[in-house]
């Protein structure tokens, strides 16, 4: 009879800890994203309670946040949390008449029209699909992946290229920042059209050759035009 009572009064002592106020995590500490709603992160974990939210459980909801990479926590009795989070770092800001999509760099959406900070956008595609935590789809998907390896492929190489990729529905165009324009056709075989304009590119620079088009849109065929400022 004794251990009934014990349980009995155990229930109902979880069941006041579940429900008082007390223990509802409310002091969140976590460091900011900059150009982000950081409130979606204390949003995320209302009405959350100090007991009976585990660790994992609050780790699941933040990672629901497609923005959040990662995130190590530490609660802090009796209704504190401290979050250490590592965020996505935003990609590319595709452009589609008033709809801006930010994209982390597999192309899943971070942001619609929101200003979160990246440097290269591209225009001239169509969006087809878009949802927060999914992957983005256009009309176009093939050149968008292809965009999404160019851009890699840049910031690998180190060239000073500015960050507005346009798309005309024949070609990917890029801008270095010496004054010189990239054609890359339809971006297919990215890799070798890229290696033809690094090659050509950096002739010129030798030559001291600062404005025209460098046309690698034929792969086995890259052409320059000369063309003044």
């Amino acid at each position: 009879m004794k251990k009934i009572i014990l349980v009995l009064i155990s229930i109902i002592i979880i069941f006041m800890i579940q429900k008082s106020s007390y223990f509802t995590i409310t002091e969140i500490e976590f460091n900011e994203c900059k150009n982000f709603d950081n409130r979606v992160i204390k949003n995320s974990l209302e009405n959350f309670n100090y007991f009976s939210d585990s660790k994992r459980v609050i780790k699941e909801r933040i990672l629901s946040i497609p923005i959040v990479e990662s995130v190590v926590i530490n609660k802090k009795f009796p209704n504190g949390i401290d979050l250490d989070i590592l965020y996505k770092e935003p990609f590319l800001k595709v452009i589609d008449n008033d709809i801006v999509i930010i994209t982390d760099d597999e192309g899943y959406v971070l942001t619609i029209n929101n200003a979160l900070d990246t440097y290269y956008s591209i225009t001239g595609l169509e969006i087809m699909y878009y949802k927060v935590g999914k992957k983005l789809e256009t009309y176009n998907q093939s050149i968008l992946n292809d965009v999404f390896s160019l851009i890699k492929l840049i910031k690998k190489s180190g060239v000073d290229i500015k960050g507005i990729i346009e798309y005309n529905g024949s070609d990917v165009c890029i801008y270095t920042l010496a004054g010189i324009e990239v054609e890359f056709g339809d971006c297919s075989e990215i890799e070798k059209k890229f290696n033809n304009f690094i090659n050509v590119y950096y002739d010129l620079i030798e030559k001291d050759i600062r404005y025209g088009v460098i046309d690698v849109s034929i792969t086995d065929l890259p052409l320059f035009r000369k063309e003044k400022k």
